[in-house]
């Protein structure tokens, strides 16, 4: 018998200013020097969105260096929308995605 367990690591983001059930083309982005990452988030509710971040780029991050998150979508009136960058030591951003203590 083999037992494999996978770690999910998933990243909540939650805005009060968005609607995510009305928006489409909704993206995550995490970038640090040298490294830029887009994920496709799954909408929770209305005003929260979670993505995985997968292991292979989680390791890839250099912890002296801060990490920068962003979500960009278009909304209903099909204008594209971005929100502010949201920076994070790599042990705050591990941690939110699952990966730390």
């Amino acid at each position: 018998m083999k037992i494999v367990q996978r770690i999910r690591n998933v990243l909540t983001i939650t805005c009060q200013d968005v609607n995510f059930l009305s928006a489409s083309n909704i993206e995550v982005y995490v970038k640090q020097d040298g490294f830029f990452a887009s994920y496709v988030p799954t909408v929770l509710d209305a005003t929260s969105v979670s993505v995985t971040i997968p292991l292979a780029d989680a390791k890839r991050l250099n912890d002296r260096h801060t990490v920068k998150i962003q979500f960009a979508l278009t909304n209903t009136n099909g204008d594209p929308m971005a929100s502010n960058v949201l920076e994070l030591t790599v042990r705050e951003f591990l941690k939110e995605a699952g990966y730390g203590t």
